[in-house]
């Protein structure tokens, strides 16, 4: 590969794709002339835009044969020049939600980092029925050309967030959400539980309105600490809870207080006062996670306080906290169902998506014919198979439900609305919040420890 011909289309592309201005060609030129050990050279005509993967691809094999070590490092880093430096992006977004919106500027980001080849293409595609609290998702993923990489990569970008531009957000290459990323501390710190996290977040949907934040404490990580808040675009199952008990603190009225429908132990607060809002809250959470192990079980378990935070149409802020016992209330992992997910985040199931791959879906796919009646279903057989071993209670729950449907399209409808309802049956067991009220009461009286009562 000429050095001079790979440099032209990588200016091509970056002018095109990477937001390259016109003024700054002749500078990036020189800079991939040094780069490259190659003379300046005229004779080289302008390059239609080529595709990335082919200009990548193009990349990494002139690198190899000039005997650089880390290809797919170095890659990135040509990549990284060619694209607008942070304090631009930066710039360029806050100027874009300011005089635009912030869906436009966080389109701007997506747009930019993922043609820098560090974003893949990835979509969820709910597979189970869309109003309820627990879904089941389909994940179909392409990998970013430049292979997964942490967020200091060269050729992603980040913006500032905060008065003080305090906050870093960036995009995460790979995730459990829409458009995930993550807010960090500036200086890279852990957020402490505290007032002044709770109200990073609450910053964060003021200016993305469209985006919910999330955050992960627990009594046994530190000083309850979270390396970041990840950062989504979509509506969580979590969200399509509906109110069980309206509830008002005495301290802070003007925060409403609903104990919601969720499958695990679930609170909404709500208001229009972001103020009381941030101060109710740290004080419920730090009260759950300082209580520790709860005693009261047969086997004492670790407290959770995952929870998303978002803002609605009408202006209120409204968090979801999923008060939890022990991993297992969301991990499934007493259950042979726990293996046929891939979420990446254990605590995007707290929220109710359960994340399948292409391959767990042609096994469900396959399992239709005990149910479109091709096959007997006999449940220890399937039970003691490798292939169906983790779906023989699913299979079992969609025969014993719908009998036999010849239709395999409706057949397979079954097979995944029994998946999904056996996910919120190993949830509301594992959580204690089932049919004798023993959760729900237990939830009440922590709540009213905390001046919250029932209206």
């Amino acid at each position: 590969m000429d050095a001079n011909i790979l440099t032209e289309k990588l200016l091509s592309y970056a002018a095109e794709k990477l937001c390259l201005e016109v003024s700054d060609v002749d500078f990036k030129r020189a800079v991939l002339n040094k780069l490259f050990g190659a003379e300046p050279s005229t004779a080289v005509k302008e390059c239609p835009v080529p595709d990335f993967k082919e200009l990548y691809a193009e990349l990494k094999s002139f690198l190899f044969e000039k005997g650089v070590d880390d290809v797919e490092s170095y890659a990135r880093f040509v990549i990284g020049l060619l694209q607008p430096l942070p304090s631009a992006v930066d710039k360029t977004f806050k100027l874009t939600k300011e005089r635009v919106s912030s869906k436009k500027a966080q389109e701007y980001l997506v747009s930019l980092v993922k043609a820098g080849g560090y974003l893949g293409n990835v979509t969820f595609k709910p597979i189970s029925q869309q109003n309820k609290t627990v879904c089941v998702y389909l994940i179909d993923e392409v990998l970013p050309e430049t292979g997964v990489s942490d967020c200091d990569s060269f050729n992603n970008r980040s913006v500032t967030f905060g008065i003080d531009g305090e906050y870093l957000y960036y995009l995460d290459c790979r995730g459990d959400y829409n458009e995930q990323g993550g807010l960090y501390n500036f200086d890279k710190t852990p957020f402490v539980l505290n007032e002044r996290s709770l109200d990073a977040m609450f910053g964060f949907v003021d200016n993305l309105t469209d985006s919910f934040i999330t955050a992960s404490f627990s009594d046994g990580n530190g000083d309850r600490a979270a390396d970041k808040f990840v950062v989504g675009r979509e509506t969580l199952p979590l969200f399509n809870a509906e109110a069980v008990s309206v509830l008002r603190s005495e301290v802070c009225p003007d925060v409403e207080v609903n104990v919601t429908s969720h499958a695990l132990s679930s609170v909404r607060f709500s208001s229009y006062n972001k103020i009381t809002m941030i101060r109710l809250m740290d004080e419920v959470l730090s009260k759950w996670l300082s209580l520790g192990s709860d005693d009261s079980l047969a086997e004492p378990k670790k407290r959770y306080a995952p929870f998303a935070l978002r803002l609605l149409p009408d202006g209120r802020y409204s968090a979801d906290v999923v008060f939890c016992y022990g991993e297992s209330s969301f991990t499934l992992n007493d259950s042979p169902v726990a293996k046929l997910f891939v979420n990446l985040s254990e605590y995007s199931r707290c929220f109710g998506k359960f994340i399948i791959n292409p391959e767990t879906a042609a096994l469900i796919k396959k399992a239709t014919k005990f149910i479109t009646g091709k096959e007997q279903f006999n449940y220890g057989a399937v039970k003691s198979s490798d292939e169906f071993y983790e779906l023989a209670d699913v299979i079992a729950v969609a025969a014993k439900t719908s009998g036999v449907i010849k239709d395999e399209q409706r057949a397979e409808a079954a097979v995944y609305e029994a998946l999904r309802s056996s996910v919120v049956t190993e949830l509301k067991i594992s959580d204690g919040f089932n049919e004798d009220g023993a959760g729900l009461l237990r939830l009440k009286t922590f709540l009213s420890s905390c001046g919250i009562k029932q209206i």
